[in-house]
Order: C-alpha cells, then sequence, then structure tokens
C-alpha cells in the first residue's frame, strides 16, 4: 500500500512529454518555474488565452487533472527527477532555461498590430494618454 505522502510515478506521465509540441513543451517548462499565465504569455509573446490553451492540451495529452500537477511533472521532467522508460539521456529533449534565454524573439515581436502591445523602447505614446 502506497503512503499518501509517497513519491508520484511520474514515469507514466513523462513518457507522454515528446507528444507535445514544441511550443506546448515551451510552456510545460515554464511550468516548472510556477510561472503564471500572464509570465509565460509575456515571456513567449502570446496572449494569456493561448497559454491557458496549451496548458489545456498538456493536461489532456499528458492525462493529468490540474496545472498544481503538470507544474510537478514539469518539474519532475526539468530536473530529470524521473526519466521517462528506456530514457537514459539519449531520449531526452535539449531542456532551455527559458527565465535566461536572449529576448531577441520579445524584441522581434514587440509590435503586432492589433495587439495593444507597445512599440519597443523608442515607442512614444499619442498625446492623448
Amino acid at each position: 500500500m502506497r503512503s499518501q505522502f509517497a513519491m508520484p510515478d511520474w514515469t507514466q506521465v513523462l513518457h507522454r512529454v515528446p507528444n507535445l509540441t514544441s511550443r506546448e513543451l515551451e510552456v510545460f517548462e515554464l511550468l516548472a518555474y510556477g510561472s503564471t499565465n500572464a509570465e509565460i504569455s509575456e515571456q513567449l509573446v502570446v496572449t494569456e488565452r493561448t497559454v491557458r490553451a496549451h496548458t489545456g492540451s498538456i493536461l489532456s495529452k499528458l492525462g493529468l487533472r490540474s496545472r498544481l500537477t503538470a507544474s510537478l511533472a514539469a518539474f519532475a521532467y526539468t530536473q530529470k527527477v524521473a526519466l521517462p522508460p528506456g530514457n537514459a539521456e539519449a531520449s531526452a529533449s535539449p531542456k532551455m532555461d527559458l527565465r535566461k534565454k536572449d529576448l531577441t524573439r520579445k524584441q522581434e515581436y514587440r509590435h503586432r498590430p492589433g495587439t495593444g502591445r507597445d512599440q519597443g523602447p523608442d515607442f512614444d505614446p499619442p498625446a492623448h494618454f
């Protein structure tokens, strides 16, 4: 009988991680840091609605019931607490430290028409603001 405080068996979840798209994997890895939807949307330059859609897809594909379990699974995955079956290091995807990642992508996409995002550091808002 398992203790109620026993370490979960993440291998059943982690062997499904390769089924995630590259964008879902980026969201999944940011969940490991406990990032909010707003933080993830800012980091990946997408809307919070898109982050929620990716999170829902992650939960579905990995067979998880909550964002908390997704965050815990993401932590186990990024820290290699539990490796997928038959893994070793070879089949694990390359890890990205998205918090320290170069912000060039963010700077490239600072303004997309219709998003309401600013146009960069030299942007002067209209006088009526």
